[in-house]
């Protein structure tokens, strides 16, 4: 995420966004938190979210009435048919958020996340989505019916949907699909997967620290009144501090949940790095820079005294030249 749609100064320098906050806004008004995930379907990135993050959220058992998500493709123009699948899928989504733990939002998830592995592998096809479609428990028969009718022409082309892609824009958030957001804000996140959020974007476009890094699960949870659901009790749902998962060990959470982090400066899973750019990277170890310091003064030393290598005898050379040319004139003779 090194640069910005929207207004972004590109600053990580951290106005705190305490959970506390969060969760006094969240019951003075009795809303449930909000995820918005709006993702593009040649997007290697947004594969492995859906595969990997998002599961995670999904899958937190987290309850629908205080968790809310928004999943939608990122479509223009009149769209192609993979592209109407995607959004025929997630209609009813359209209008209003799905809950967390929303059946029909598993089911739709899984066949996005499918179908976009066999899009990034390059075995897309007709049989292929139908295949997800099997998978995930979503019926194809009215998925067709949709694509290939007027609905998801009409869902493409509606206001709300149109609202949708424009909010996008109207608001800071990483230049990288899948573009994130929480409770209305850009959200950031990254590897390592599935527990590596650390920020949101504020109106002016600076980032505001979460209370500590988490998953998904943890920032909601982090913004819920209490008493908290059982779910954010659960190693997924807790937050680690980036300076504290440094040693080795350590454990802490949320409402005396804990979990205890390997790695929290990993900087990539399996074989690919997403948005690492923003990642803090580690101050380089000191010991490490004083044994360099005095390899340094060892080489000058030794190279001052000629022991580490001799500079060659200027008439040495010279008498060389002048044997190898009185040796040619001989030949010559």
């Amino acid at each position: 995420m090194a640069t910005m749609r929207g207004r972004r100064n590109g600053a990580r320098l951290a106005l705190l966004l305490p959970g506390a906050a969060l969760a006094s806004d969240a019951a003075a008004g009795a809303q449930p938190v909000v995820f918005e995930f709006y993702y593009g379907l040649g997007c290697e990135n947004c594969e492995y979210f859906m595969t990997h993050m998002g599961k995670n959220l999904l899958e937190a058992g987290l309850p629908g009435d205080q968790v809310q998500v928004t999943l939608l493709p990122v479509l223009g123009g009149r769209g192609s048919a993979p592209e109407l699948a995607h959004l025929c899928a997630l209609r009813s989504g359209v209008e209003a958020p799905f809950p967390v733990d929303s059946p029909e939002l598993a089911s739709a998830a899984k066949f996005v996340a499918c179908d976009l592995g066999n899009i990034q592998r390059d075995q897309a096809s007709e049989a292929a989505a139908k295949a997800c479609a099997a998978e995930a428990g979503v019926d194809w028969d009215g998925l067709a019916a949709c694509v290939n009718g007027d609905e998801g022409v009409g869902i493409l082309q509606s206001a709300a949907f149109a609202a949708k892609m424009q909010s996008i824009r109207t608001r800071p958030h990483s230049d990288s699909e899948p573009y994130l957001f929480f409770n209305d804000a850009g959200l950031d996140c990254g590897t390592p997967y599935p527990t590596s959020c650390w920020a949101t974007y504020g109106p002016d476009g600076s980032q505001r620290k979460l209370p500590a890094e988490g998953s998904l699960a943890y920032v909601a949870c982090s913004a819920l009144p209490g008493p908290l659901p059982a779910a954010c009790s659960a190693p997924s749902a807790a937050g680690v501090a980036p300076a504290a998962a440094a040693g080795a060990g350590h454990t802490a959470g949320l409402e005396g949940g804990s979990t205890t982090v390997a790695c929290q400066n990993c900087n990539e899973v399996g074989s690919f790095n997403w948005l690492d750019e923003h990642r803090a990277r580690p101050a380089p170890d000191s010991r490490w820079l004083l044994a360099a310091v005095c390899a340094l003064f060892s080489l000058a030393v030794l190279a001052r005294s000629g022991v580490l290598w001799r500079r060659p005898d200027p008439q040495r050379l010279l008498s060389n030249e002048f044997d190898q040319g009185s040796d040619a004139e001989h030949a010559v003779d």
